[in-house]
């Protein structure tokens, strides 16, 4: 696969099995590294893939330009604004994951659960804000 890769390094195919294979061996952070190139057009699926590899890896910059992308490519998609949103959080990007949990909540796509985090991280980041401006 690596050398197919090699030949093809915008393929996306031969990527994404070896990340799926890797996955499938309890490889998260090895699965990552074929995903960890980022073709000129990538794929919903394989953003998808990379953006869940990076955040459950700790690799807040690949998983935060994925999300990013995934919310340009299927903006009504809540799942991805809510990944976003944890990553800039991540990143102390308090106002951008403000934005990005409320385009979440206006979004398709999330559970009850989902819901009940994002209010709370609103709170949360609300109350963060009115220490700082406290101060």
């Amino acid at each position: 696969m690596q050398a197919g890769i090699e030949r093809n390094p915008d393929g996306e195919v031969l990527r994404l099995a070896l990340a799926k294979l890797l996955v499938k061996e309890k490889q998260e952070a090895s699965a990552l590294v074929p995903l960890a190139y980022l073709p000129s057009q990538p794929s919903i699926e394989y953003l998808s893939l990379r953006a869940a590899l990076a955040q459950k890896t700790k690799q807040d910059e690949i998983a935060r330009e994925s999300y990013q992308q995934l919310t340009e490519k299927d903006p009504n998609n809540g799942r991805w604004w809510l990944g976003l949103a944890i990553q800039q959080e991540r990143a102390l990007q308090w106002p951008a994951a403000q934005h990005a949990y409320q385009q979440a909540l206006n979004k398709v796509g999330l559970s009850s659960q989902s819901q009940a985090f994002i209010h709370q991280r609103l709170q949360l980041l609300a109350s963060l804000e009115e220490t700082q401006s406290a101060n």
